[in-house]
């Protein structure tokens, strides 16, 4: 008797496909949405103090005390800033200011009076731009007005540092951006809104370059990570846009899956956008006929379920389509197999048992030579956590 004990496979190719999620608290030190007070809702708490009579005043839906508002003259908001961003960042807010001709400032933190500190400005130095800059401009971005000063209306302002460099989003869209990067020094400093910390970290601050802010802030967010566009797009959508219609975008894509067939398989995905977006899965490009929610679910895949996947969701703004996703199968066995050296053209019988004491035989089948060395595999041995085979020559 000659026995011997082979593994088969059977395997489909398996790829990965990273899912694109947004989370807009993952990284958030502090959030200000300033309805009525100054608390830091981030649970972190930085909670801030209005100052010099900077009080609520009516937001960009129409909201009595729904955002803060500054006179442009001594009217502030501070906090501690020692738990704020050093490095990579992302500061969002709306702003709407009166005017520009006095330099207004936003936002600023930090300093300890070598040129590390962080702020955001408006027509700083009178250049007519969007600036971040520290004190003596030791680090710099400053990009144009498009046509006309941004006052009088809304605005949703983001700024983005990584690794590489720093970003300026604009009501979502990317609109400027510098290769390098800038520390900020934070320790013992403070953070203002509606003006900026001095060289040292000191709250408030101005010089012939910088002034307060004659306006309003509203929903300020600053997160110690760098945000990706998508989801620089999303608080945008998330705060309503400015109340005008936004187009689809997604904040999950659906996942490739591998399973076994006959196993349910359930692929997700969510798109944010103005008005809610609609959605409609595909399989291979086409409709698929009744799959129009966040998720499309088959209970019981077979071979004919495998192939590519993605959604589409649709408003009256536009459309966006996912990534696209692979359903496929991935089966492992373990299958016994029996070789024989037989003569080409000789009969056997192949029998199996369970255990050696007692031995138990009993018949699994009979096969002829016809190729040496001969291969017989038992299928049915999938199952059997242990089996033994012996072949009778007939």
């Amino acid at each position: 008797m000659k026995q011997h004990i082979a593994i088969f496979a059977l395997a489909a190719l398996c790829s990965a496909l990273a899912p694109a999620q947004t989370s807009l608290t993952n990284g958030l030190v502090a959030y200000y949405p300033l309805n009525g007070n100054t608390l830091d809702l981030s649970g972190n708490g930085n909670d801030a103090v209005a100052t010099n009579g900077a009080a609520p005043t009516t937001d960009r839906f129409g909201v009595a005390n729904g955002c803060y508002g500054f006179n442009g003259a001594e009217q502030y908001i501070v906090a501690p800033a020692d738990t704020l961003p050093t490095t990579n960042r992302t500061i969002s807010l709306w702003f709407k200011a009166n005017r520009v001709d006095n330099r207004p400032a936003l936002l600023g933190y930090g300093g300890s009076g070598g040129g590390d500190s962080f702020f955001m400005a408006l027509n700083h130095w009178g250049d007519q731009s969007y600036v971040v800059t520290t004190h003596w401009d030791a680090y710099t971005l400053n990009v144009p007005f498009t046509n006309s000063a941004p006052v009088n209306a809304w605005y949703h302002w983001t700024v983005v540092m990584d690794n590489v460099g720093m970003y300026f989003y604009l009501n979502g869209q990317l609109f400027g951006s510098r290769e390098g990067v800038s520390t900020t020094y934070v320790a013992g400093t403070q953070l203002g809104l509606g003006t900026i910390s001095g060289p040292y970290g000191a709250v408030p601050y101005t010089d012939s370059n910088v002034g307060y802010l004659d306006g309003c802030l509203d929903d300020v967010r600053i997160y110690n990570r760098a945000l990706s566009p998508a989801e620089v797009l999303a608080i945008y959508a998330t705060d309503g846009g400015g109340g005008g219609d936004i187009s689809p975008f997604f904040t999950l894509h659906p996942v490739t899956q591998v399973i076994s067939p006959g196993q349910q398989c359930v692929f997700s995905a969510d798109a944010s956008g103005t008005p809610e977006p609609a959605f409609q899965w595909r399989f291979q490009g086409e409709n698929i006929a009744g799959a129009t929610n966040r998720t499309y679910s088959i209970s019981s895949a077979g071979i004919s379920a495998v192939g590519w996947y993605d959604v589409v969701a649709s408003n009256r703004a536009g459309t966006a389509i996912s990534t696209p996703a692979s359903l496929s199968f991935c089966a492992l066995k373990m299958l016994s197999a029996v070789f024989l050296d037989g003569p080409v053209g000789s009969t056997y019988l192949i029998e199996a048992a369970d255990v050696l004491q007692p031995l138990s035989w009993y018949t699994v089948t009979n096969i002829t030579v016809t190729t040496q060395p001969f291969v017989y595999i038992d299928y049915s041995s999938a199952t059997n956590s242990k089996c033994f085979y012996r072949a009778v020559p007939q």
